[in-house]
């Protein structure tokens, strides 16, 4: 399974989450219900950098190293924060606008 990019994307990957997160990974959903997730990856969605930012920011003092589980991207572009074990790949449309995947991957 995929999740696909839309605005700005940071991805987290689950098996970081379970190790570092207090709770694990119920309790990064009880922390954020908002997050999309699949069978590998979380996904916060934000339509502003800064707003991401604050996100990742609570995220990362809550105990997780970021720079070592977590990929960003956005649904134009793709990644621009890529992450070893998260995967992106773009797809094209009759739109002429690709569309981004991510998934766990190498």
């Amino acid at each position: 399974m995929a999740i696909e990019l839309r605005f700005l994307t940071a991805l987290i990957r689950k098996d970081a989450v379970a190790a570092s997160f207090p709770g694990g990974l119920a309790g990064f959903r009880r922390t954020h219900p908002e997050a999309l997730e699949d069978e590998g990856l979380f996904a916060i969605l934000s339509l502003s950098g800064g707003e991401l930012n604050e996100a990742l920011d609570d995220i990362a003092a809550a105990g997780l190293d970021l720079g070592a589980c977590c990929a960003v991207g956005d649904m134009w572009g793709g990644p621009f924060t890529p992450c070893d074990g998260i995967a992106f790949e773009r797809i094209e449309s009759e739109s002429g606008l690709p569309r981004w995947l991510a998934r766990l991957g190498a």
